[in-house]
């Protein structure tokens, strides 16, 4: 099972990891979801404000693009994103 790793560079640095989702429905290109998939495993962070550089990889980084963004956070504000993966075919 793949597992998701955020990592957070800015106010505070740090790298969490989400446990691999066991019921999640399994994205190919053919079959991406028109909006989140609420059924997945959800990670809360409390972090200080300020600016990150936002890193999302896979524990299979050979075949999963990783998500990179910045992420502007302001104190007592919640922020929500959502990840998936999705499967390419290989030849």
């Amino acid at each position: 099972m793949i597992r998701i790793r955020i990592a957070l560079s800015g106010a505070e640095s740090r790298v969490e990891e989400l446990e691999p989702c066991t019921k999640c429905e399994k994205f190919t290109e053919q079959n991406l979801p028109a909006s989140c998939p609420n059924d997945g495993t959800v990670g809360e962070y409390a972090v200080k404000p300020g600016k990150y550089e936002v890193v999302v990889l896979s524990s299979d980084s050979s075949s999963v693009t990783p998500f990179k963004g910045t992420w502007d956070l302001s104190g007592g504000d919640k922020y929500s994103n959502c990840f998936y993966i999705v499967t390419k075919k290989r030849f």
